[in-house]
């Protein structure tokens, strides 16, 4: 299991010099933008872990093919011709699957729209 700990930190910490700036341009004083920003990223950790725990109960619920189209198109970020070819099975049936996968995922979440990155 992957450290959920250790994700966040490392997503935050890409982008803390970002946070801080923004934090300073809208506040104008170095210390409340501290303070902003410490606050932002406390509020957004209770919310990811709950979102990441609820997206990964959803993700069990799936079909292996399912579930690996996703982890392959999305978080490996592979192309739609070399997730076909892991998986050995045609472009056409990795759309299907995929399809299929967020559609399941939705209902599992209730979630009316996903926005999802453009695949390549």
């Amino acid at each position: 299991m992957v450290d959920a700990e250790g994700e966040f930190v490392e997503y935050v910490s890409a982008r803390l010099p970002s946070l801080h700036r923004t934090a300073f341009l809208m506040c104008g004083d170095a210390h409340l933008a501290d303070d902003v920003v410490q606050q932002t990223i406390t509020a957004l950790y209770v919310n990811w872990l709950a979102e990441r725990d609820s997206l990964l109960a959803a993700l069990a619920r799936l079909p292996r093919g399912q579930r690996t189209v996703l982890v392959l198109r999305f978080l490996c970020d592979l192309s739609l011709a070399d997730t076909a070819a892991a998986m050995g099975c045609s472009e056409g049936n990795v759309k299907a699957q995929t399809a299929r996968a967020l559609a399941a995922v939705r209902q599992v979440l209730d979630v009316t729209e996903m926005s999802v990155r453009s695949p390549r």
